[in-house]
């Protein structure tokens, strides 16, 4: 059960947040600025892990200013911080409780924290470190590079996806895979394309010992002429009820 939720957004949506913990989970959610998010900060370490919350707060409440992006990594008591925004994040990345400051940080819009030489991604950094779970909601993750999706990822885990070169094998190790689901996602299925993936995959020592790549080798052997005729079926069969569509 999640007694302590913190979501993070931009101004102009947070109030339509504010709704949804209350009708669809019976949750009492209330937007706080940085004040009332110390408060609630306070009173957990006072309270311990029964204080219960639900807060909505932004990227720009809560946001040190850039001065101090490079001091947030450093423990609290390592020079204690001017800015009482800092000072408060660095408590949070370097948490000395026994239990979770927050059970769940949501991020919406996380395309927000997308450049790692900000203070906005070293915001994410702090809140999610010693989260129990981080969601990351963003319908653009990947705005120019791939290097924009690894930033969001680190903050989900941070030990996964530590590097960027680990990211990049990791894209390229499931390349074949994606270009398979492609494949087998056509209307009419390209079985040149599926020989071709699967051909990749049993290169890839991460792929080929596995136990499901093997049950999927057993399909492509046996059943590809049947895929390959019922996919057809399905295309032509879409194409007849457009046409009628077309003609009522």
């Amino acid at each position: 059960m999640l007694k302590r939720l913190f979501r993070i957004a931009i101004p102009i949506t947070q109030r339509s947040y504010l709704v949804q913990p209350q009708t669809k989970f019976l949750l009492d959610a209330k937007i706080v600025d940085f004040n009332a998010f110390r408060d609630e900060i306070d009173e957990l370490k006072k309270n311990g892990p029964q204080h219960p919350f639900v807060l909505i707060g932004t990227y720009t409440g809560l946001r040190p200013s850039k001065e101090e992006r490079n001091n947030l990594k450093r423990p609290p008591e390592d020079t204690p911080s001017k800015s009482k925004k800092a000072q408060l994040l660095r408590e949070l990345r370097h948490w000395t409780e026994d239990h979770y400051p927050f059970d769940m940080v949501i991020f919406d819009e996380a395309h927000y924290m997308r450049n790692q030489a900000t203070t906005t991604f070293h915001l994410g950094e702090c809140l999610s470190t010693n989260a129990r779970s981080v969601l990351c909601v963003s319908a653009t993750p990947v705005n120019n590079t791939n290097i924009d999706l690894h930033s969001l990822l680190r903050l989900i885990d941070e030990e996964f996806f530590a590097t960027q070169s680990v990211f990049d094998e990791l894209i390229d190790v499931n390349r074949p895979t994606v270009q398979l689901g492609n494949a087998l996602a056509q209307s009419i299925i390209d079985e040149t394309a599926i020989t071709q993936a699967v051909s990749e995959m049993a290169k890839s020592q991460y792929i080929n010992k596995s136990p499901l790549f093997e049950k999927l080798l057993g399909r492509v052997d046996n059943h590809s002429e049947i895929c390959y005729t019922s996919w057809q079926e399905v295309g032509s069969a879409k194409k007849t009820r457009s046409t009628r569509r077309s003609v009522g």
